[in-house]
C-alpha cells in the first residue's frame, strides 16, 4: 500500500473521501463485527478488555488520517476491517442467502469495486515502479510453451501436459 499510495495522484483519497464512499467507510470503520479485538474478547483471547474504546480510537484516528490527506494508513485501517469480513466470510461467518454481514458487504463492495480500479491505473501509469514478487503468481502449466505472440496470454491448452486425468 505504500507505494501505491505514494505513487497516487491523490485519486484513491479523493475516492475514499468522497461523498460517494465516505458514508460506507465511516460506517465500516466503527463496525464492532469488523474489529479483531471484538472478537478476540468474546472469545476471551483479549489482551485488552476494552475493546469499544480501542474500536472508538481506531475510527477517530483513520479519520484524523483521511484529514491530513494520509490514504496509506486510512487504507490500513480500513483494509484491517474488510480483513476481518473476509475471514468471517471464508471461514465460515455467513451462510448462503443469509442476511447476516450483506449490508456490510453491499459497503465493502461499493469501497473495493471504486478503489481497486484505481489501483490498477497507478500500478499501469508506474511500471518502473517496485511493486514486489507476486506471492500467487501465474504457473501455465497446462498451457503449451509455444506462445509466440503473448507470452502472458495463454492460447490453446495442452492437453498432454494436464495432470487431473479421469
Amino acid at each position: 500500500l505504500r507505494t501505491l499510495t505514494a505513487k497516487d495522484c491523490g485519486a484513491i483519497h479523493e475516492a475514499i473521501s468522497g461523498t460517494r464512499l465516505r458514508p460506507a467507510v465511516d460506517a465500516l470503520l466503527v463496525d464492532k463485527y469488523l474489529f479483531l479485538p471484538f472478537w478476540d474478547n468474546a472469545h476471551n483471547q483479549s489482551k485488552s478488555p476494552d475493546w469499544k474504546q480501542e474500536l472508538d480510537q481506531s475510527a477517530l484516528l483513520a479519520r484524523e488520517y483521511l484529514c491530513r490527506r494520509d490514504t496509506h494508513e486510512t487504507l490500513t485501517i480500513l483494509f484491517q476491517r474488510i480483513y476481518t469480513l473476509r475471514n468471517q466470510v471464508a471461514h465460515g461467518g455467513a451462510r448462503y442467502n443469509s442476511e447476516y454481514n450483506r449490508e456490510t458487504m453491499k459497503k465493502v463492495v461499493l469501497v473495493l469495486e471504486s478503489v481497486v480500479p484505481l489501483f490498477i491505473t497507478v500500478m499501469e501509469n508506474s511500471p518502473d515502479a517496485d511493486w514486489g514478487t507476486p506471492h500467487y503468481r501465474v504457473y501455465p502449466i497446462y498451457w503449451s510453451d509455444d506462445m509466440t505472440d503473448d507470452p502472458a496470454r495463454p492460447t490453446t491448452p495442452d492437453r498432454s501436459r494436464n495432470t487431473c486425468r479421469s
